[in-house]
């Protein structure tokens, strides 16, 4: 119901998720499987560890990680 009342709303998601459907723009973000991504893990303090993960499949279609979503619309609006 509040979704309905929002003028644009703009989602970053991997599948059609509830949220998705209810977009007026769904931009197709990598998945930690197609893109490099790293981890903290704090709650172990005073010992923390850091994960590295490596793709392990080619993106389908044109994808983007969120980070660069984030700057391109960043750029746009100035």
């Amino acid at each position: 119901e509040a979704f309905s009342k929002i003028d644009l709303l703009v989602t970053c998601e991997l599948s059609m998720t509830e949220t998705a459907r209810l977009s007026h723009y769904v931009l197709p973000a990598l998945s930690g499987y197609e893109s490099w991504d790293s981890t903290f893990f704090a709650w172990t303090f005073p010992e923390i560890y850091f994960q590295m993960r490596r793709p392990i499949l080619e993106p389908e279609g044109e994808p983007l990680h969120l980070s660069e979503i984030h700057v391109r619309i960043a750029d746009a609006l100035g």
